[in-house]
């Protein structure tokens, strides 16, 4: 098998997160969520999984996921809370905010999309611990196949584990999907001319949202039967992806799609409390006419959130 890891800036890949943190930030705004919950995680941690190192240390994959991504949330964390302490006292609702959630891991975040930076950091490790104690390919995909049974199950009982566990079960299938799509080098070999792979996909993307039920990966959420979901979630993830690797630089969008891709954990843990701010700006300019608002909440809020970025960037290094 073709041992392809990715070392390099994919672009493509940028373009692709692009994709996926705008779908983020306009499903928080209300536009057509179940349409995008119904796939837009297990975008991201597809995409996550497709730059898996198995050849990396133990040692030296804890230590960059802890800086690249436990760092992080203990910063979003204390963003949260800051933001919303200040936010509830200033508007008369000081009465509402849970003083005592200040511990990080113990009380969850404020900032609720951050909970997605725990859940990868533990799929990265059950990715690692598999990869390692078993051998033959087979039964490492019959083992990530059972751990996302697992996490569906604990879904249709509403069992939840501490740190967001279940939910690193039910995307688990997702990272190792995308790393067996880095080292199959399809997508290095990939071309426009791919145009019936795309149809398929897309078709069968559409026909899945007659038949999904609603999805919350963050609360572990997965209503109804487990294959109109599992088959829903990954062709609208691999199209996006397909997708971006098509588009050519050319393309009105693929700047700034990258640029959005290439800040996507920043803006992960900044936007969702700007929604606060850009919810009056929206409403004035839209007098609140439905969806015209909440696109227009979404774009408000995603260029308050890069412009909060800039300064963090430098914080985060990242």
């Amino acid at each position: 098998m073709m041992k392809a890891y990715a070392t390099y800036r994919d672009t493509s890949m940028d373009v692709a997160r692009g994709v996926g943190i705008l779908l983020v930030v306009l499903g928080h705004a209300g536009v057509q969520t179940s349409i995008i919950y119904s796939f837009h995680m297990p975008l991201f941690f597809m995409l996550s999984g497709y730059f898996w190192n198995p050849e990396q240390l133990f040692k030296k994959i804890l230590q960059r996921k802890f800086l690249t991504l436990i760092v992080p949330y203990f910063f979003f964390f204390y963003y949260g809370y800051i933001f919303y302490a200040v936010l509830l006292s200033v508007t008369g609702r000081a009465g509402l905010f849970e003083a005592h959630a200040v511990i990080p891991l113990v009380y969850p975040s404020m900032d609720t999309p951050t909970w997605f930076l725990l859940a990868l950091f533990e799929v990265t490790v059950l990715t690692y611990v598999v990869s390692k104690t078993i051998r033959k390919e087979v039964y490492r995909l019959l083992l990530v196949i059972l751990a996302t049974i697992l996490g569906y199950y604990l879904s249709r009982y509403k069992l939840r584990l501490p740190l967001f566990l279940d939910s690193a079960f039910s995307m688990l299938i997702f990272y190792y999907a995308g790393y067996q799509l880095k080292i199959s080098g399809f997508l290095l070999s990939y071309q426009r001319r791919y145009i019936l792979p795309t149809s398929i996909l897309f078709v069968v993307f559409l026909v899945g949202q007659f038949f999904r039920n609603g999805v919350d990966i963050r609360s572990n959420i997965i209503a109804g039967s487990f294959f109109p979901y599992f088959i829903t979630a990954l062709s609208g993830s691999l199209l996006v992806i397909v997708l971006a690797y098509s588009l050519p630089t050319t393309f009105f969008l693929w700047k700034p799609l990258r640029y959005l891709g290439m800040q996507s954990l920043l803006i992960f843990g900044l936007h969702f409390p700007l929604l606060e701010f850009a919810r009056p700006v929206a409403s004035v300019l839209t007098h609140n006419i439905p969806t015209l608002y909440n696109i227009c909440l979404a774009f408000c809020c995603l260029i308050l959130t890069l412009l909060v970025a800039m300064p963090c960037r430098h914080l985060l290094a990242v």
